[in-house]
């Protein structure tokens, strides 16, 4: 085996030092999931709440992007407006970058004015990132000719996300595809799987769950998914754990609801061997 060769030149020595920060990051005061109910003209304004816990001072930058995702796994943040029901463009942001003190408290304020020629109805929505700016991550320690010492600086501080969602009007709805049902085995331990496509023009709060039937009619037992707020166009996958069942042939029946008497649902044909 081969031993690392270290080369000097000029008596010059080169010490590299790297240090992870994992420091504790800035908060954010308030609801990462805002919504609006507005007409188009229509406009309202925010804050956003920011604390700075840690003893060293922190800059975030602000932005926005729009947001997609879908059941197999795909997740986008694409530039403003890509999407048609991006609600971007309606958002103002002040201050575009912030800096907070150790121990300081800061606001971003923002207004969302909507376009007097809308004419869609339904949920728009966006992303708006908080994002910590690093510091440089080389720093020299030592200027002088016959020794340098350079300390590499990698710092890790965790960003927020917050979903803006904005309803037009009274004439959106909610609806759902349930796509790709699949019973899935592990180590005999059974589970549910099934996509949910939100396929109206409304925000679809979704909260499933699945009753178990015996060939008998006889009730086995209900299992609850995870609940989750599925935009206009995007899909998610949900599992519901069945646990162990005996062979035999069971009857599942899916329900989702989505509050306002808007309830979904799907039967499929169980077989265990």
């Amino acid at each position: 085996m081969k031993r690392p060769r270290v080369t000097v030149i000029s008596l010059i020595f080169l010490i590299v030092s790297l240090f992870f920060g994992y420091g504790e990051a800035f908060d954010v005061q308030g609801d990462l999931f805002r919504v609006d109910h507005l007409n188009p003209g229509g406009e309202c304004q925010g804050v956003i709440g920011l604390y700075n816990p840690s003893d060293s001072p922190e800059s975030i930058q602000v932005y926005i992007t729009d947001y997609f995702f879908s059941a197999d796994g795909t997740v986008l943040h694409e530039d403003p407006s890509t999407s048609k029901r991006s609600n971007a463009q309606w958002i103002n942001f002040q201050p575009k970058e912030i800096r907070l003190e150790a121990k300081q408290r800061g606001r971003i304020e923002y207004r969302i004015k909507v376009p007097e020629d809308v004419t869609d109805v339904g949920t728009f929505w966006s992303l708006v990132h908080l994002k910590p700016v690093l510091e440089d991550s080389l720093m020299p320690k030592d200027s002088s000719n016959e020794k340098k010492e350079v300390k590499m600086k990698f710092k890790t501080r965790s960003g927020y996300s917050i979903q803006m969602i904005t309803n037009i009007g009274n004439g959106g709805n909610c609806k759902l595809e349930l796509l790709q049902p699949s019973l899935e085995n592990r180590a005999g331990m059974y589970s549910l799987k099934v996509d949910f496509k939100s396929v109206g023009n409304l925000m679809a709060n979704v909260i499933p769950w699945v009753e178990i039937y015996d060939h008998t009619g006889q009730k086995v037992g209900t299992v609850e998914g995870n609940k989750r707020s599925i935009y206009p166009g995007c899909s998610v996958r949900i599992y519901f754990p069945l646990g162990q069942l005996k062979q035999g042939e069971y009857k599942a029946l899916l329900i989702a609801d989505c509050g306002n008497d808007q309830v979904f649902g799907g039967q499929y044909e169980l077989e265990i061997r």
